[in-house]
């Protein structure tokens, strides 16, 4: 048995009774006995000092009598060698990489060198106790040696590590745990760490003199697309800065070939500030594409450029003013989707919306517009008419014997058909399975009321929404959002207003259009650049002349425009 274990600091002593039972009795014995020798003693003619000496002679006898009766003992224990274990938590993320002002080696590197295997206070506490070494990042992943250990985690959750610990070690002796880190923790909540009350003790160790070293970097970056593939995209990166005020930044957006495709510059007025840069551009060629989003000060521009001409996919090493650059680039991917998006526009009655709709997407090779328009409406079934006049509507004299299949009767809806790709398409009118309907990208109701459509067609519209995952608009009009009945139809729920509750007969009066503020963040919604620039855009609009009223507008819905 070694020295170490042996000395007296690794022992802890403390006295116990082996007959804890008589303790009681002993006590009203002490109290029995003593009573009795002061009483006795008070009688004696003898002088006093030799009765007090005498007294105190028998009480003394009498006190270590009682005490051999409750068998008193020094116990001393020891921890038996490497019977509890002893983890080191050692943060292995990129921030460690870092090196602090006045220091020859980075954070990890000094961390490395303290926990080597032949260093003697991990000697001496691999004696005692079952060391174990762990890496924490982003989770809890064991290590075998500290020779082993790469410092290239992308988080430093302590929380979720010291968790995963607990949870493996639960039910084992633990001792307590060293946690080496440098204190940059991305949890969410870091009091809630210190809060934690953790099954063993954890002992922190931080560098000697930590330093906040200057750094930029892009904090995130967000992408922003349509469903066509020829609409811009908008990527929007977010800077901060740490030890920088008052200092310019470029913000470039790269291809994967490294050439660049727009570069904003801002300014960091002060130091954790957050500036936000938006790029808008059109992918250059169809299918996934890679960008690089770089975020430099202008001294640094030769250094970053260097590195993409030799092919470097992520930027390496520091700079003289920044102590990494390791977080000032994202990649970004972006995916254009494929038309063409074919899209169903059901008009109630010819209108100019569909004209001019029709005429702005001729030239749009990824949209096609599909029109259904009913020009006239049923009528009664029951006509006492002479048997000489034909029973089919007039709209369709003249077109000869040959096409008799193919009039509507005056008891049948007319429709006529826009834009179809097959003869047999929309043939019998609004589709009435999922196959036909489901081919469509996007529908379009236009003044229709909900009894042209039948219950299964109207529950086929609400598959289409909930299982297709097709976009459906709804226009106004005189037959749009009319009253109680309407919202009791699967049409009224999927519409994002209630119907009015007491819609008058004549019509609303007219009134402006403006963008709210959740619609200037639509990109499809804006025809300028800036909101400054759009709202002068609506201010020397022309004001509308009737205007649909609607009930209010349900709970989760946004109102982009009014």
């Amino acid at each position: 048995m070694n020295d170490t274990l042996n000395s007296s600091d690794n022992w802890t002593q403390h006295l116990v009774w082996g007959a804890p039972e008589w303790i009681v009795p002993a006590a009203i014995l002490a109290v029995v006995l003593a009573a009795a020798i002061g009483w006795s003693y008070t009688r004696s003619r003898a002088s006093t000092p030799i009765r007090v000496l005498a007294a105190t002679l028998k009480l003394i006898a009498v006190a270590l009598m009682l005490l051999c009766l409750l068998q008193p003992m020094w116990r001393g224990e020891r921890p038996r060698p490497q019977a509890n274990l002893f983890p080191i938590l050692v943060d292995t993320s990129q921030s460690m990489q870092l090196q602090d002002a006045d220091e020859e080696l980075s954070r990890g590197q000094n961390f490395a060198n303290t926990l080597a295997a032949d260093s003697d206070w991990r000697v001496q506490l691999e004696q005692t106790f079952d060391v174990r070494l762990f890496g924490a990042d982003s989770r809890l992943s064991r290590l075998a040696d500290i020779d082993t250990i790469e410092f290239n985690g992308m988080q430093s959750s302590m929380q979720t590590s010291i968790d995963a610990l607990s949870q493996r070690l639960k039910g084992r002796p633990v001792a307590g745990a060293l946690l080496f880190s440098d204190g940059n923790l991305t949890d969410p909540s870091v009091e809630q760490i210190a809060s934690t009350d953790f099954p063993f003790p954890i002992f922190p160790v931080l560098p000697d003199a930590p330093t906040t070293p200057t750094d930029l970097r892009l904090e995130r970056v967000s992408v922003t697309q349509s469903d066509f593939e020829t609409s811009p995209m908008t990527v929007r990166a977010d800077v901060m800065a740490t030890g920088l005020k008052d200092q310019e930044v470029v913000v470039q957006l790269l291809n994967a070939s490294g050439t660049s495709v727009e570069e904003k510059t801002v300014t960091i007025e002060k130091e954790g500030e957050l500036q936000s840069v938006t790029f808008r551009f059109r992918p250059e060629q169809s299918g996934t594409q890679f960008y690089r989003v770089l975020a430099f000060t202008p001294s640094q521009r030769k250094l970053i450029r260097s590195q993409i001409d030799e092919g470097n996919a992520w930027l390496e090493g520091s700079s003289g003013d920044e102590a990494t650059l390791r977080n000032n680039q994202r990649w970004i991917d972006v995916q254009p989707r494929r038309g063409p998006f074919r899209i169903l526009y059901l008009a109630g009655r010819p209108n100019w919306e569909f004209k001019f709709l029709r005429r702005a997407l001729q030239s749009d090779a990824e949209t096609q517009l599909v029109g259904l328009l009913r020009i006239a409406d049923k009528e009664r079934k029951f006509n006492f008419r002479d048997k000489s006049v034909n029973t089919s509507n007039p709209l369709f004299a003249g077109l000869g014997d040959d096409e008799e299949e193919t009039r509507e009767q005056y008891d049948e809806t007319v429709m006529i058909r826009l834009g179809v790709k097959e003869s047999e398409e929309l043939s019998q009118g609004f589709p009435e399975t999922s196959e036909e309907l489901f081919a469509y990208h996007g529908i379009i109701l236009d003044d229709i009321e909900p009894e042209f459509f039948t219950q299964d067609q109207m529950l086929l519209l609400r598959q289409f929404v909930s299982l297709r995952g097709g976009g459906l608009l709804m226009l106004g009009g005189q037959e749009s959002f009319n009253d109680d009945s309407f919202g009791k139809t699967p049409l009224g729920e999927l519409s994002p207003v209630y119907a009015p509750r007491n819609r008058p007969d004549q019509p609303a009066p007219g009134g402006k259009w403006s963008i709210t503020r959740e619609g200037m963040l639509q990109p499809w919604q804006r025809l300028r650049e800036t909101e400054a620039a759009e709202k002068l855009r609506l201010s020397k609009m022309p004001p509308f002349r009737v205007t649909h009223e609607v009930g209010d507008i349900k709970p989760g819905a946004i109102e982009l425009a009014q």
